[in-house]
């Protein structure tokens, strides 16, 4: 990640490392995910905000970076209005939901 901490009007990039070790080219769609835990309203665990398609050859390696803009980090609070609420913010980015690396950053 780009930052540990960020404003609420800030961006933050994401990057991943993503390898193809077959003996055949590929594609991979890397995946990422955010989690809004402590907000003042229930979040889901994990949402979908991004992801990349990449084609690799055999042996090849390639970092994907996704960027996270304010309007991926919004909820809506409890009187109804889309906001950035500050907080912890879980990263999670892989090929699935189910096979997935998580990092943590903070809103201030």
């Amino acid at each position: 990640m780009s930052a540990t901490q960020i404003r609420p009007d800030q961006s933050l990039e994401v990057s991943v490392e993503v390898a193809n070790t077959g003996n055949r080219a590929g594609d991979e769609v890397v995946q990422l995910y955010v989690g809004l835990p402590q907000r003042s309203v229930t979040q889901p665990v994990i949402a979908l905000k991004g992801f990349e398609r990449v084609t690799l050859d055999p042996g090849e390696r390639r970092t994907v970076t996704l960027t996270l803009e304010p309007r991926h980090l919004t909820v809506w609070n409890r009187e109804m209005q889309e906001v950035v609420e500050p907080g912890p913010v879980i990263v999670s980015v892989g090929n699935s939901s189910a096979s997935l690396k998580q990092a943590e950053f903070t809103i201030a």
